[in-house]
């Protein structure tokens, strides 16, 4: 009877492992927030894909940090964001909870000379308030593919449930 009931644990814990992964077959990502640069996803309430961003604080009304020219591609290995499912967009240059948006498109500020004034960006922010969702998904090196990974945490609704939600 003991054995009976040890099988039958094992057959309905296997069953809840498997009946938790996306239609696909794919087998889903844990996340990993060792040390490393994060996976950030998030979703913003305009279409700024192409735009720069910057860091701003607000307690303090300046940019506290952003990318010199040569840190923006606009090549095969563009800065822009990947476009996920369902809206998301995965980062490839550092946004973060304190990110704005700016007016410049990648392709003009890449073709900046030099980095403008701190002061000269504050003007160009359009908007302070652009995210609608955040998450850190944890170490980008810990991602195979990350673009189908995070896809298929989107996709299974496992996206806040598995990453850090930094936003709201």
């Amino acid at each position: 009877m003991k054995h009976q009931s040890i099988y039958f644990v094992a057959i309905v814990s296997l069953f809840l492992i498997l009946s938790c992964q996306p239609k696909t077959g794919e087998v889903l990502v844990q996340p990993d927030f060792g040390q490393g640069p994060p996976t950030i996803v998030y979703k913003t309430t305009g279409n700024y894909l192409n735009l720069l961003a910057v860091t701003y604080s607000e307690s303090l009304n300046q940019i506290t940090q952003f990318p010199a020219p040569s840190d923006i591609k606009t090549d095969e290995n563009s800065s822009s964001p990947i476009v996920l499912t369902d809206g998301y967009l995965l980062d490839k240059l550092g946004i973060g909870p304190e990110s704005v948006f700016t007016s410049y498109t990648h392709t003009e500020y890449a073709g900046l000379e030099e980095a403008p004034h701190p002061d000269s960006l504050l003007k160009r922010i359009i908007h302070k308030k652009p995210f609608i969702e955040m998450y850190n998904c944890g170490n980008r090196f810990h991602f195979e593919n990350p673009e189908k990974q995070i896809n298929a945490l989107i996709e299974a609704g496992e996206l806040s449930k598995r990453c850090k939600k930094l936003i709201p």
